[in-house]
């Protein structure tokens, strides 16, 4: 058997409230909620990390062209926003659609303080990557101890 683990903020919750239209928006969560309305289709899937001196944030954006999308930086999160239009294929009959198309919007919290200002953006193969630096405090510092 193999265990999953999973956040009960994450897919769950956004799921159980997209079905109960909005009955569950008053619980608190630790990161800001994110606004989504009736011309949002859709979020796309992102992964977060960091290291010693940067929050990396990665988006799958196939099909978008990058000009389009908005990315907004705050204290605490970071939104991504655009919309990918669908491509008709003329005298042809659709068996099976699962590709998103229409507007997104994903609003992703910062594990860290970062320096908004000097964040950078960049589009390659499908994948928005979004490079934030730690502020100073933020980083860790190391203290040498010395022997008397």
């Amino acid at each position: 058997m193999i265990l999953m683990r999973r956040s009960l903020f994450d897919e769950d919750v956004q799921e159980m409230r997209r079905q109960l239209g909005g009955l569950l928006d008053a619980v608190p969560t630790p990161w800001p909620r994110e606004i989504v309305g009736p011309d949002v289709e859709w979020q796309p899937p992102v992964e977060v990390f960091e290291n010693a001196h940067e929050v990396v944030i990665k988006a799958a954006l196939p099909d978008i062209d990058p000009k389009q999308v908005d990315i907004t930086i705050t204290n605490d999160a970071v939104t991504l926003k655009g919309s990918r239009k669908p491509e008709e294929q003329k005298d042809s009959i659709y068996h099976r659609r699962e590709l998103r198309y229409g507007a997104f919007l994903r609003t992703v919290p910062l594990p860290t303080e970062v320096k908004g200002a000097e964040a950078k953006a960049s589009y390659h193969d499908g994948m928005l990557e979004v490079r934030l630096p730690k502020s100073d405090r933020a980083k860790n510092t190391t203290v040498k101890v010395t022997v008397k």
